[in-house]
């Protein structure tokens, strides 16, 4: 009732031999302010076998270290480009916060011209999410003057080897920032959530869940819109995203199936968000199929469910 959820990109996303899947939860006018400020963002991806097409099979035995993370170019209020106004009152002043594990960017006019900006913090950080206790610190986070990293590759795009190399730097970097003065360049924050090692094993996946927040009141402001991101989404992960309980009340029971019939084929309500809690033999629709899997699990031992993009 508080928030919306989409997935996006599908859940069929390749890229090589990396299946990638992307959710995203923001909130409406009734959720508090806090959550209003935040957009959530849960991202997994999955290792599978080389295609057969690729060169070296049959003799493939391993994998390069994989990172994944998000490249955000946080304009806070905007960058430098733009309209002749902006030239020289948007600089970009990036920052990260050791305590509550946050990296941010500061909006604020040159010499008093914007005001309104001088408290304005765009910022991202990890939420507790799909493990009880996971860390909130990230592998690495790189902020980076676009000039250097992103624009050189024309028309538009990142270096590639750039990329890789600042994903793969662990710790916390600001590119001439503090106590360097700060630039008028715009920014991007390469942020880095999980190390997956080199291994042969093609089984291996890794998720982890991403709040974007805007903060217009200052730091203080943008701990406290991060805490509570972090306290809803390790409530929304132990409570009602469970795969098959389409009434979201808990647990997966004769109710459910009752509820999925009635829905398929007496115009009943659907699935309560996300929908696809429905879809629990993950064809990527809720039909009979998924019916007839609920019953096989509840009343007769069949396999779990297993809904591709639930949380």
């Amino acid at each position: 009732n508080i928030f919306m959820h989409n997935l996006n990109p599908p859940a069929d996303t390749t890229w090589y031999w990396w299946e990638m899947r992307k959710e995203v939860v923001f909130f409406k006018p009734n959720a508090s302010d806090a959550l209003q400020h935040c957009v959530i963002k849960y991202l997994t991806v999955a290792r599978h076998d080389p295609p057969t097409w690729w060169p070296e099979q049959p003799t493939f035995v391993g994998y390069e270290d994989t990172y994944i993370g998000v490249a955000m170019d946080i304009d806070c209020p905007y960058d430098t480009a733009g309209e002749e106004t902006k030239q020289e009152s948007a600089f970009n002043r990036a920052r990260y916060d050791e305590v509550h594990q946050i990296a941010y960017q500061i909006g604020f006019g040159r010499a008093g011209e914007h005001p309104e900006y001088n408290n304005y913090l765009c910022g991202i950080a990890l939420a507790d999410g799909r493990e009880l206790g996971e860390d909130t610190i990230p592998y690495g986070a790189y902020n980076i003057k676009n000039d250097l990293h992103l624009y050189p590759q024309a028309p538009w795009g990142w270096l590639e080897g750039d990329l890789y190399q600042l994903a793969a730097t662990p710790g916390i970097n600001i590119e001439d920032g503090p106590p360097t003065p700060d630039s008028l360049v715009d920014r991007t924050w390469v942020f880095t959530a999980r190390k997956i090692p080199a291994g042969s094993d093609p089984q291996v996946n890794a998720s982890f869940t991403v709040v974007e927040v805007v903060a217009p009141e200052g730091l203080e402001q943008l701990q406290v819109y991060i805490d509570a991101a972090r306290l809803w989404v390790e409530s929304a992960s132990r409570d009602w995203r469970i795969c098959g309980d389409v009434i979201g009340d808990g647990v997966i029971d004769l109710g459910d199936i009752v509820y999925i019939i009635s829905y398929l084929f007496r115009d009943g309500p659907e699935p309560v968000c996300p929908t696809s809690r429905g879809n629990v033999n993950g064809d990527e629709t809720v039909n009979v199929g998924d019916v007839v899997y609920l019953i096989s699990y509840v009343f007769k031992e069949g396999p779990q469910p297993s809904c591709p993009g639930i949380w």
